[in-house]
């Protein structure tokens, strides 16, 4: 009879009698090893062994295994389950001593690995094995390993979707007894917390930034860069809060050892934001200085328009003449000294053609301008008023639902920037002192020819040097970030007044008139129809 191709033995050296392997066997650890550490680097150098049979022509059963060691790897390295596990283990261990009967008697499978095995046959050479049955009965044994054989196969189906080489996808690695009260977000979109089960959401291959938090706990966030078709497993650290006026316990960096190499400070300061005042759009006390009866606003003049702001563009019709054919028409400002707060027009230009701007200047808030210009449009004349604020933060119109939505957004960025530029230095440290010890074992791999290690262990080195640099990369980027963060939390609530103080209140003068030569016609004869 023609010998079948055995992944388990020719890959992992699981012989036939030790099959179907118990997690620990499958992962090649000892027996209840509870070390975490040992359980991810021992299941990582099996996945990343199997992965380089997947072009191969046994590539099914590549993936068949590669879902078994990915389902030991959840069960073992989740407290809870492996004690389930390890209990169930002891109660089968002494029925497991029996040997297993010759494959002809019996094949230890799942029916889907069986027809995996079957097409495995068919492309393999014949290979004549013979096994000696023993006389006496392996029922026991074999009901035995149907049953742990049909659980792997089981598992295997659940976790199929979960490590998908062909998708890419984020996979957090959050114990059950964690999750109760807890927040999730990606690129700042929320997603729910299970409180079982597996977490696992598909993004795009590009960076992705996770921010989760528990109550009690500083939130954590972390970056990470995805690649196509990989799954990436995080697994959120939780560094407790301290309680006011005492440092966060592992929040801070030990004495001695100040500040990773290249890593800039940042000056402290109050981290709440300053608030916007009164919902209702009631003045706000700063330092926008408002002109003493200038709040209430007087009945607009027949060429006057009061200021409207609720938009970012908005569009107000013009009642205007005909201008003659040879003449141009052009747009003039005034009343801006009369307005609620400082204005004054940039440049000092306060006349423009049609389609040419005038820009008005808030003088105690540099940056933020309301700029008018004439267009006419089917005919029909209006004014374009637009509202902006330019800075180092930024380019954004500021209407009052759009600054107060943007103040609470930049409120918790600031937050999430400052939580995560105090948990990756202990992160980076963490990962710098796990590559010295791969390097350490690359060495003594190196030096025992144990060839098959060596490709392994560079791989976690080079990925494990890519998590520090672009970790040292998000670090050289947070404090300007967190700068300009800190600066526009100052910054919104000066626009708030502003917009408060001139949403309705303020007037705009126009005078709109042709000019031909050295004569000039008035145009506008009101303020026309919506």
């Amino acid at each position: 009879m023609a010998g079948r191709f055995d992944p388990y033995h020719r890959w992992l050296g699981i012989p036939p009698k030790d099959q179907p392997p118990n997690h620990y066997r499958l992962l090649g650890l000892q027996l209840f090893e509870a070390d975490a550490d040992v359980i991810e680097s021992a299941a990582d150098q099996r996945m990343a062994h199997l992965r380089t049979f997947q072009t191969g022509k046994h590539s099914p059963l590549s993936q068949k295994l590669l879902n078994e060691v990915a389902a030991a790897k959840l069960c073992l390295f989740s407290p809870q389950k492996r004690a389930a596990y390890d209990e169930l283990l002891r109660q089968k261990l002494p029925e497991r001593a029996a040997e297993v009967p010759a494959p002809q008697a019996a094949e230890p499978v799942g029916p889907e690995l069986a027809g995996l095995f079957a097409q495995a046959d068919r492309a393999t050479p014949a290979v004549r094995t013979r096994v000696t049955a023993r006389k006496r009965s392996a029922k026991p044994a074999i009901l035995v390993a149907l049953v742990v054989a049909t659980g792997l196969v089981i598992l295997g189906l659940i976790i199929r979707g979960v490590l998908s080489t062909g998708e890419t996808a984020l996979l957090l690695d959050w114990p059950e007894d964690q999750r109760e009260g807890a927040t999730l977000k990606i690129d700042g979109r929320p997603y729910d917390v299970e409180p079982s089960g597996p977490l696992r959401h598909r993004c795009s291959p590009d960076k992705h930034r996770i921010v989760a938090t528990r109550p009690g706990f500083q939130p954590f966030v972390k970056t990470v860069t995805l690649e196509e078709g990989r799954t990436e497993i995080v697994r959120p650290t939780w560094i407790v809060l301290a309680p006011e006026g005492r440092p966060p316990r592992g929040g801070t960096l030990p004495r001695g050892d100040p500040t990773p190499p290249g890593i800039p400070e940042v000056p402290e300061e109050p981290r709440e934001p300053p608030p916007l005042g009164d919902p209702r759009g009631n003045p706000l006390p700063g330092p926008l200085k408002a002109k003493a009866g200038a709040d209430v606003p007087g009945p607009p003049k027949e060429s006057a328009w009061l200021l409207d702001l609720g938009r970012g563009i908005n569009y107000v019709p013009v009642a205007v003449r005909e201008p003659p054919a040879d003449a141009k028409v052009y747009l003039e400002l005034s009343g801006v000294a009369s307005w609620p707060i400082p204005a004054e027009f940039k440049g000092g230009k306060s006349q423009a053609q049609v389609d040419e701007r005038i820009s008005i200047e808030l003088r105690d808030l540099p940056g933020a301008q309301i700029s008018v210009t004439l267009v006419r449009h089917i005919g029909r004349f209006k004014l374009r008023i637009q509202s902006d604020y330019s800075g180092p933060e930024g380019k954004f119109p500021f209407t009052p639902s759009d600054v107060g939505r943007r103040a609470d957004t930049v409120s918790g960025e600031l937050k999430e920037s400052e939580a995560e530029l105090q948990s990756l230095p202990p992160q980076i440290r963490q990962n710098e002192s796990r590559r010295a010890a791969l390097q350490a074992q690359l060495q003594q791999a190196q030096a025992r020819r144990n060839a098959p290690m060596i490709p392994v262990l560079r791989m976690q080195i080079r990925n494990l040097t890519r998590r520090i640099d672009n970790d040292y990369g998000t670090l050289k980027r947070l404090p300007k970030q967190i700068e300009n963060q800190r600066s526009l939390c100052k910054v919104l609530p000066e626009l708030r007044r502003a917009v408060d103080s001139l949403h309705g209140k303020a007037q705009l003068e126009c005078r709109v008139f042709a000019k031909s030569g050295e004569e000039e016609l008035d145009l506008i004869e009101g303020k026309g129809e919506p």
